[in-house]
């Protein structure tokens, strides 16, 4: 079954996902637009998976090393961040450690 959404359809839903939660709108392809290609990327979300049940997806998700090593580049960049982790011993890796569990592969 391929269902074409009215626009209207596709404003009210992203409009009322907009108001709920922060959320970041990509449009890539401007010049595909006359054969109405959309790529949608967001959170998992129920009313994301509802609105859009019938469209391909694909669920890509960053590794536990990948995090860590962004946020120790982090660290290492932003002289506050490196700072405030020097204050005391073993708080950078407590610092990483946390926001990779925290972070759930997103």
């Amino acid at each position: 079954m391929n269902t074409k959404l009215a626009l209207t359809e596709v404003s009210a839903f992203l409009y009322n996902e907009i108001t709920r939660q922060k959320t970041s709108i990509v449009v890539d392809g401007l010049e595909a637009i006359a054969s109405h290609n959309l790529l949608i990327l967001s959170r998992q979300a129920s009313g994301v998976e509802v609105a859009f049940n019938e469209l391909k997806s694909l669920e890509k998700m960053a590794s536990d090393t990948d995090i860590g090593s962004y946020v120790k580049d982090r660290i290492d960049t932003e002289k506050g961040l490196k700072r405030m982790v020097q204050k005391a011993s073993g708080l950078e890796q407590t610092v990483i450690n946390a926001v990779v569990q925290k972070a759930h592969g997103m």
